[in-house]
């Protein structure tokens, strides 16, 4: 981990700003590209959960490391950008924001968003592959048009990365 990366509280409340908590910057994901993909391990997301005080119900945060985002596209020529965040912790002890605690039957209520959400600097690492990968593939539209797919298969590049469609042409009688 690098040395200006700070590991974050297990929880804080919604007051409190991030990149002073150490949630950001966060440590810089390992990048990997295979034909039209992109896969960047390593990296934070933020989860959000409310507290079910009677008079708080304001948000409360706390991260997960280790997660995985996936951008692309598809061998139809669809772009496609999924993110897999380890499993979202418990948030557990006394609200950051009131000092609640839950009782037997209280619980933190979690956001509908089961994975979270890539911390701000990650999608700024996000939004730059989505660059690179575009300008490298020659495609400027959101998902690829037929000249594009088109293109890319007469130069032998599959969504894999392989020559495969290059090999097969050179093995014609």
């Amino acid at each position: 981990m690098p040395k200006n990366v700070a590991t974050p509280p297990s929880l804080w409340g919604w007051q409190q700003e991030w990149a002073t908590l150490g949630v950001i910057p966060s440590p810089s994901p390992t990048i990997e590209r295979i034909g039209w993909t992109v896969r960047m391990t390593g990296v934070r997301f933020a989860h959000l959960g409310h507290c079910d005080g009677q008079e708080c119900r304001k948000p409360m945060y706390t991260s997960t490391e280790g997660g995985v985002v996936e951008l692309g596209f598809r061998p139809s020529g669809r772009s496609f950008q999924r993110h897999h965040a380890l499993a979202r912790p418990n948030f557990c002890g006394t609200c950051p924001n009131c000092g609640h605690r839950p009782g037997r039957d209280d619980q933190w209520v979690a956001s509908p968003c089961r994975t979270g959400n890539p911390v701000s600097d990650v999608n700024e690492c996000i939004r730059k592959q989505w660059e690179v990968l575009r300008e490298d593939l020659g495609v400027s539209t959101p998902n690829m048009t037929r000249a594009d797919l088109r293109r890319l298969n007469a130069d032998g590049r599959d969504s894999r990365g392989s020559k495969r469609a290059r090999r097969r042409v050179e093995q014609l009688p």
